[in-house]
């Protein structure tokens, strides 16, 4: 984390972090109210373990109290799910787990029918000791003076001493009836993390785990109180947490049984007899049975690559470069099919091609876009910039444009290790794959227009769905390759979360035995090795440290380069150096040509326009929404009974200059 941006008051800006040190205003940088000291004791939620550890990189000790956030009584049964301890773990870097080995950090929780919502902080060293106290968490909202209301009280021993001791010892009272959040099995471990616990290891830590919770001394009236919230009837941005607490409440049912005396825990060995139960729980049958028939591929934060799910490493290295040119020459040949067998202009062949090497190449990025995402937002300290980068890929085009060949294509090129849908499939299905740990993606072919543009309030499917998976999936998870007709439309909000790109041109029927021989000839001895290798390589560059752009197909395109230039092959010309942006191209030419073609409908009053609809779309009530649907929302100032457009705004988006005329005919009539 870098601190150096956690400003706490500049000028121009709103001071939403208060930091009173010692009675006084602080003015300088949060950083220097840790610098100095040697350990840390904290009591705090934590949103990233990373970014925690981070910011405490320069201690010697460190223990942290886990706490939770207002109305979120679902963290408190992380401490019996196996996934949330692996998950929190799996979120840390090498040299924090080896800390937390050598005993140098300690992570700790409350136990069940508890939990902490304390702030405390305190800090020493050899001469000296720090208190901070306040509304504000250890997190990165809270301490980027960035929108967010917060307040700390600072002091030192030297001045002020009993209220030092004062929380020293509630600190202390606290500490004693909360448990070890680490796992006795990770610190023994000769690994850097485990991070793909099988069936056996999740039973045994689940034994641990009851073990622990049992030794606290809970008694039988809290067990009896302790339940999940009913979060079905909510909104879907907590879905995803909703789906873990799920699950430790069903562990929480199977690890207890009802006594005459009350709810208790079961011993070791009756835990060991519900295996099966367990096994279920933790591999998700419920989401295999709907038909998640991908290989389990997952990604190891110990050494960044990716695995299979019987352990064996799935990334690996092409040491011939003549294997390289020949999966290279593949590609190129599939990608010239979009000019020799397709009617239009040498510049649209040319644009179509464009788009489908990038199609291929956010493909093969995909198992590591969940990564950039989270690497982004670590890098600009903004949550919000995780949208900024598209989970869903959508190559739009109308019949015979060759969207399912570029598919097949890849289908062939990853291997068939994952899922082409040739019928229509259920949005549940989508949202249980998202959800998953696999990183493989899910090619989906013609998926319907109402699953990203339904304003509904189901949880699988619609605008709400895509902006909550986009902005919250932080975990490891797959992206979805989908296609759909060029009709497609949706608002501003849904759009800038996907990668959209249409296709220009359409095939030639009339030459389609002999495209179909030509497609045959290049898939018939391909494999997954070329693909293997790429992600290899992308895996060896992240584990190296990276800075995500604005193109987060950077990496990419790097690495390709790397392939012609090994390979002494010319780069193409359809190889684009940067992210597309073909439905704003869209957009601007649909309301460009509504514009020059129908602008009896179009009144400009000062610095507005009127939109006569009628004039513009007729009664068509499905062309007027849609079309609506292509317009920013910044431009458009209302809505209701007519619609009315920011003037600027709007002639800047369609690029239109108003002529020295009209501009004098405007003026007049004001």
């Amino acid at each position: 984390m870098d601190m150096d941006k956690l400003s706490l008051f500049s000028d121009n800006r709103i001071r939403y972090l208060n930091i009173i040190l010692n009675d006084e205003i602080f003015e300088g940088n949060f950083k220097d109210l840790l610098k100095g000291f040697d350990e840390l004791r904290a009591i705090t939620f934590v949103s990233s373990p990373k970014t925690f550890f981070d910011l405490s990189k320069e201690f010697q000790k460190i223990i942290l109290v886990l706490g939770i956030e207002d109305n979120d009584a679902i963290r408190s049964f992380d401490g019996i799910n196996p996934e949330s301890i692996t998950d929190f773990l799996n979120d840390l870097d090498k040299s924090t787990i080896e800390s937390i080995k050598d005993q140098k950090t300690e992570v700790r929780y409350a136990p069940l029918g508890n939990t902490i919502h304390s702030k405390i902080f305190l800090l020493r060293n050899k001469k000296q000791k720090r208190l901070m106290v306040g509304s504000a968490n250890l997190t990165q909202n809270a301490l980027s003076d960035n929108s967010q209301f917060e307040d700390i009280l600072v002091y030192d021993e030297e001045y002020n001493p009993k209220i030092i001791s004062i929380f020293e010892k509630r600190f202390e009272y606290i500490y004693s009836r909360t448990i070890d959040f680490i796992p006795e099995r990770y610190k023994n471990s000769k690994e850097a993390v485990i991070s793909f616990a099988s069936a056996e290891d999740n039973i045994e830590l689940i034994k641990e785990l009851a073990e622990k919770n049992k030794l606290v001394g809970i008694s039988s009236e809290v067990l009896e109180k302790i339940t999940i919230p009913n979060f079905e009837a909510q909104s879907v941005n907590i879905d995803i947490e909703h789906r873990k607490a799920k699950i430790s409440k069903k562990i929480f049912d199977e690890i207890t049984k009802k006594t005459k005396n009350g709810l208790i825990f079961l011993p070791k060995d009756q835990i060991e007899k519900k295996k099966s139960a367990f096994i279920d729980l933790m591999e998700h049958k419920k989401d295999k049975e709907e038909g998640d028939a991908r290989a389990g591929i997952t990604y190891n934060p110990a050494d960044g690559l990716l695995y299979l799910s019987d352990k064996t490493i799935y990334s690996k290295k092409i040491e011939d470069k003549n294997e390289i040119a020949f999966f290279l020459d593949k590609i190129e040949k599939f990608i010239e099919a979009y000019r020799i067998f397709t009617i239009g202009t040498e510049e649209e062949k040319f644009e179509t091609q464009i788009r489908v090497f990038e199609a291929i190449l956010y493909t093969f990025v995909s198992p590591f876009i969940w990564e950039l995402r989270k690497m982004y937002v670590d890098e600009k300290q903004s949550e919000a910039l995780r949208a900024d980068i598209p989970i869903f890929l959508l190559i739009a085009g109308k019949t015979q444009t060759g969207k399912t060949h570029i598919l097949e294509f890849l289908k062939v090129m990853l291997g068939h290790k994952f899922y082409i849908f040739d019928k229509e499939v259920k949005p549940q299905n989508i949202k249980a794959y998202l959800e998953s740990k696999e990183v493989f993606p899910l090619l989906i072919d013609e998926v319907s227009k109402q699953y990203f543009s339904s304003t509904s309030d189901i949880s699988y499917k619609g605008e709400e769905f895509v902006k909550t998976m986009v902005n919250y999936l932080k975990d490891t998870h797959p992206c979805v390759i989908a296609t759909t007709n060029n009709k497609f439309g949706v608002g501003s909000q849904v759009v800038r979360r996907i990668y959209y790109l249409e296709m220009k041109v359409s095939f030639d029927m009339k030459k389609r035995e002999e495209m179909d021989d030509y497609h045959a000839e290049i898939i018939g001895d391909l494999n997954n090795n070329f693909f293997r290798d790429f992600l290899y390589r992308m895996a060896t560059k992240l584990n190296q440290g990276y800075n995500v752009s604005h193109d987060f197909l950077k990496i990419g395109r790097e690495i390709f380069k790397e392939y012609f230039d090994e390979t002494g092959k010319r780069i193409p010309d359809w190889f684009n150096r940067s992210v597309l942006d073909d439905y704003m191209t869209k957009s601007r030419n649909i309301w460009k040509m509504l514009y020059d073609t129908k602008k009896d409908g179009f009144k400009v009053k000062g610095k507005e326009i009127y939109v006569d609809t009628r004039k513009v779309f007729g009664e068509d009530h499905y062309e007027k929404e849609n079309a609506k649907n292509f317009l920013p929302s910044s431009i458009i100032k209302e809505d209701s009974v007519v619609l009315i457009l920011d003037r600027e705004g709007f002639f800047h988006f369609i690029e239109y200059k108003e002529k020295i005329i009209e501009k004098l005919k405007r003026v007049i009539n004001k």
